[in-house]
């Protein structure tokens, strides 16, 4: 009994040679672009991220929603991959920095 569903668990449909041969999902889902245009994502996302930033803390006289930065870093993390994801968030911490922190003298 136990040899028969050992063999019934393992068997797989002859010439398909197992999950190795069936396209992977992000080939079929999501062509890869080239890095130019996966890093110019990153800086338009920051940018775009950067002015819905300026605008709210000019329309609502608060603080600056930090999160936004976060949600444009996620967001080329999700759709351009790790590389230009950090490049995101280098230049999100580099824009916080210059524009909204008062310095120190």
């Amino acid at each position: 009994m136990k040899f028969h569903l050992l063999v019934a668990l393992s068997w797989r449909p002859k010439g398909l040679g197992g999950p190795r041969h069936l396209p992977s999902r992000c080939s079929t889902v999501w062509p890869r672009s080239s890095a130019v245009s996966r890093y110019a994502f990153a800086v338009l996302s920051v940018a775009a991220a950067f002015a819905c930033v300026s605008l709210l803390g000019h329309v609502l006289q608060a603080a600056p929603p930090v999160s936004l930065f976060l949600c444009a870093i996620i967001f080329v993390a999700w759709f351009a991959g790790l590389g230009p994801a950090l490049a995101a968030a280098l230049l999100s911490v580099l824009a916080f920095g210059y524009f909204y922190l008062l310095p120190i003298n």
